[in-house]
């Protein structure tokens, strides 16, 4: 890109480090504003995973029934926060 204008600075101003430092940083910030939904994902999960096995076809591996499991368990806690978020 030679030729070209420079670009614009943003519309907004810098945000200051107040701000900055207010921001959630990453999942252990969520986990201690959100104590209920990690459970509520935890305990879905978790369930899922140990009645996976009781749940699918024997002729799949154990490995394979456990995720599956673990997978449906958390799509279930994930729908739970998701309908009570909403409604």
């Amino acid at each position: 890109m030679s030729g070209g204008a420079p670009p614009s600075p943003p519309d907004h101003e810098p945000r200051t480090s107040a701000e900055v430092e207010a921001a959630p940083a990453g999942l252990s910030d969520f986990v201690r504003a959100h104590p209920w939904i990690t459970a509520i994902m935890l305990a879905c999960t978790l369930g899922g995973a140990v009645g996976g096995p009781f749940v699918f076809e024997e002729a799949w591996p154990l490995a394979r029934q456990i995720a599956a499991g673990a997978f449906l368990g958390a799509w279930v806690g994930l729908t739970i926060t998701v309908t009570k978020m909403i409604g």
